[in-house]
């Protein structure tokens, strides 16, 4: 047999809405965000080598193909995140 809850009508009412409402600002205001996930790695990607690079050179060697190979790591890290959030929006 399976459990179940019940809920005053007036506390149904008041948390259907809530939910509702946090719907709603998901697919305003969230959703679009992850909609083009694959530039925003690239991009934070791009972002780490180019600020990396930027930098004023020390008496240190450094190799620009290990930077360019840490930022590549950084950007599949950050499109894992993304693509986190958005399978969380087909489930």
């Amino acid at each position: 047999m399976k459990s179940q809850l019940y809920v005053p009508e007036m506390t149904r009412a008041y948390l259907k809405s809530k939910i509702t409402s946090y719907v709603e600002i998901y697919f305003q205001k969230l959703l679009p965000v992850l909609s083009d996930i694959e530039n925003e790695a690239d991009r934070y990607a791009n972002d780490f080598y180019s600020n990396f690079m930027n930098q004023p050179a020390t008496d240190d060697f450094v190799d620009p193909s290990s930077i360019a190979e840490k930022a590549l790591e950084i950007g599949i890290e950050h499109y894992s995140y993304l693509k986190l959030g958005r399978q969380s929006e087909m489930s």
